[in-house]
């Protein structure tokens, strides 16, 4: 994910940490200002997704109702209703924004909304099959394999490039967007500064997942490897040697990145300035799904 650099200049003031959480399927651990790792007690099993914002969580389970905690600034853990049932794909942004997708393909946007990135088009109120927020704008994946983009553009970063045409993945990070074609190759556009939208060769084919993060960027090859652009500040492009091969998927997020093993291990690598890369030993094994947030991780177990 891919977040604000003002906002972690102020909070590494106020270090307050969060245990390894786990409630049934969920496990939770990093920065805990705002109670984003401590899992609600409705939150004890059926969790078919669990994703993390910043400074709160969000579920969802398997009655396609989502579930948020954590800190509420803009209305970002407060879900509406028409998340309340048939959802089918949550999505956290990086400024405090989020997204629902119903089984209907009908967008569902709530939270921050500074910049229209909650003001879902038309094109996005039916046959969507993937969505991603990012800073301040959001993606949407439709059935014909074409992207909408939505809220600020200042970057080009809502501006769908003309070759963006056969997509089957896409990603939404600070102030630029990637997506993933049907021959495996990555296309990135919008702020560029870090090197974020230059995709390396390696992404050029044989990619099968991409996570955008703050001013860097993963992608997943084919043969279980993790490639990773843009801004190395602190260590999250550095893909250590277990994540070389046998990574089933990946989650960028600030500047700490996630992977998963084939074993259902997770591998973290970047800042750990809040015990974000520390992964808990009841993350070892039978993960099943990882998602990396600000300062915070959250991954799902089966």
């Amino acid at each position: 994910m891919k977040y604000f650099l003002t906002v972690f200049l102020l909070i590494v003031a106020w270090p307050v940490f969060g245990s390894p959480a786990t409630n049934g399927q969920v496990i939770a651990w990093g920065l805990n200002t705002n109670g984003q790792c401590n899992l609600p007690a409705v939150v004890s099993n059926s969790v078919q997704e669990a994703v993390a914002g910043p400074y709160y969580s969000l579920a969802l389970m398997i009655t396609g109702q989502v579930l948020a905690w954590g800190y509420d600034g803009d209305g970002r853990a407060t879900v509406p209703a028409l998340a309340s049932n048939s959802i089918t794909a949550i999505s956290a942004g990086d400024y405090g924004h989020s997204l629902a997708l119903r089984t209907n393909g009908q967008v569902v946007a709530w939270g921050y909304n500074f910049h229209g990135e909650c003001n879902v088009p038309a094109l996005a109120s039916n046959s969507v099959t993937a969505i991603s927020a990012g800073a301040y704008h959001s993606l949407a994946l439709r059935t014909n394999g074409h992207v909408v983009a939505w809220g600020w553009d200042i970057y080009g970063q809502s501006t769908v490039p003309a070759t963006a045409t056969n997509i089957i993945a896409i990603s939404a990070g600070f102030e630029y967007s990637l997506a993933l074609t049907t021959n495996g190759q990555v296309l990135a556009w919008g702020r560029g500064d870090k090197g974020q939208t230059t995709v390396p060769a390696l992404a050029s084919n044989s990619v099968i997942a991409i996570s955008a993060g703050y001013e860097y960027a993963l992608a997943l090859r084919t043969n279980g490897q993790v490639v990773a652009w843009g801004w190395n500040l602190l260590g999250e492009c550095n893909v250590p040697a277990l994540a070389s091969n046998s990574v089933t998927a990946i989650s960028a997020g600030f500047a700490h990145s996630l992977a998963l093993l084939t074993n259902g291990q997770v591998v973290a690598w970047g800042d750990n300035t809040y015990s974000e890369c520390v992964v808990p030993s009841n993350a070892s094994n039978s993960v099943v799904a990882i998602s990396a947030g600000l300062l915070h991780s959250v991954v799902l177990r089966q």
